[in-house]
């Protein structure tokens, strides 16, 4: 991976954690919409597929935990029953996003552009995600207007 990528990455991550800065656990853990994952939810989810994309398929890393498999699949449980999943609590998922943004740092960072562009995209698409539970819970003012680029 390459400096300009390593920057996008990070730039992705900065803006994730900044949006999730204002709310609470209460508000991280809580299933706001049928529509919508829980916010905890799709931090771990993010993480899990870091994981998957830039370690494990790269052979650059283990599985952290293997429940996380089935936990964090999009494909395997709707939106409307992710709340009922045993997730991570808010700061398990904030160390565990921690872990494997360290682990993908490491060694060799030759990382095919397509793995960077679907980890970059998702973590976007999750972005926007948190933008729309602001607005579901009023709090859109208080999101830094930095979180979500601008388009030019």
């Amino acid at each position: 991976m390459n400096e300009t990528s390593r920057t996008a990455l990070a730039d992705a991550r900065a803006r994730t954690l900044t949006l999730l800065d204002p709310f609470t656990d209460a508000e991280l853990t809580a299933q706001h919409s049928p529509l919508m994952s829980p916010l905890v939810w799709d931090l771990a989810h993010i993480a899990h597929y870091e994981e998957l994309w830039m370690l494990r398929e790269l052979r650059r890393g283990g599985e952290t935990d293997p429940r996380f498999d089935d936990v964090y699949d999009a494909f395997a449980h709707a939106r409307s029953e992710r709340g009922e999943l045993p997730y991570l609590p808010p700061a398990a998922a904030r160390a565990f996003v921690d872990d494997v943004r360290a682990r993908s740092r490491q060694g060799d960072h030759r990382v095919h552009h397509l793995w960077f562009v679907g980890a970059v995209g998702h973590r976007n698409q999750h972005i926007l995600s948190a933008r729309s539970h602001d607005a579901r819970l009023h709090r859109v003012e208080d999101a830094p207007s930095e979180v979500v680029p601008q388009a030019a």
